[in-house]
Order: structure tokens, then C-alpha cells, then sequence
């Protein structure tokens, strides 16, 4: 179900390519602006960002969806807690959703569940079968 947060948008603009990541995370946060950058804060990238259509006279607060990483996601951080081969947190933030899935006014597909998420517990339990010598 399209939510009236994805109805406002008007487009998304993209600071770095999205597919070079294996996820992203997803957050909304309010503001009055419409296409102002959400603000940068250490250790988070911004990867893109949601711009919104005017809504009427006066001012208007905007529920605003970006992609970001922080960082020591997987992509940015290879041995932390999201590693392929350690898994402290699980394969992926609860917030991320599929950087391919992330389009103007529909909602993202969660990560969670997915099978890039069931490649990669496959992809661990590999790597621990050979760690203990199985085939």
C-alpha cells in the first residue's frame, strides 16, 4: 500500500549510484523545505533523497524518504557486524530495504526476507561448512 508519504514525492535525486550497494537503509524525516539535502551527520552517507511537490499555499511540513549508509554497514565496512562471514546484527539493518526496489511515489521492498537476504545465510552457512572442513 502506497502511503501518502510516497504520494508527495515528485522525484529522487541520487548523490551516489544506488546499485553499487547491496542495501540500503531507509529512514523519513519531516521537514518544511521540499528538496533541501537531508542534513549530514558522522558516520552516515547520504545516498539519496526524496524531493516533494508543492502542496498549496503557506508553509507545509514534508515527510521525507532518503537511503543512506552509516559507517559500518557491509558495503563501507566489509568485516563489520553486517559481514557475510560474521553476522552480529543479522545480514541487514531492520531499516533496509533493496536499492533496486526504491522508486518515485512506491514503496521500497525490505531487504529482510528477500532472496539477496537468503543468498547471503546461504552464502554464511557455505563459508562455515568450509571452515569446519565439509564439503
Amino acid at each position: 500500500m502506497v502511503t501518502s508519504i510516497e504520494l508527495q514525492e515528485a522525484g529522487i535525486i541520487w548523490l551516489r549510484d544506488p546499485l553499487k550497494f547491496r542495501y540500503l537503509r531507509e529512514a523519513v524525516y519531516i521537514t518544511t523545505r521540499r528538496r533541501q539535502k537531508p542534513p549530514e551527520r558522522r558516520g552516515r552517507l547520504i545516498v539519496g533523497y526524496a524531493v516533494h511537490r508543492k502542496r498549496g499555499v503557506g508553509i507545509a511540513a514534508y515527510h521525507r524518504r532518503y537511503w543512506h549508509l552509516k559507517d559500518y554497514d557491509r558495503d563501507l565496512d566489509p568485516d563489520g557486524p553486517y559481514a557475510v562471514h560474521n553476522f552480529r546484527l543479522g545480514p541487514s539493518p531492520h531499516e533496509a530495504v533493496i536499492p533496486s526496489s526504491v522508486h518515485v511515489g512506491q514503496k521500497s521492498i525490505p531487504y529482510g526476507g528477500s532472496t539477496l537476504c537468503l543468498e547471503d545465510w546461504e552464502a554464511r552457512e557455505s563459508m562455515e561448512r568450509r571452515g569446519r572442513g565439509e564439503a
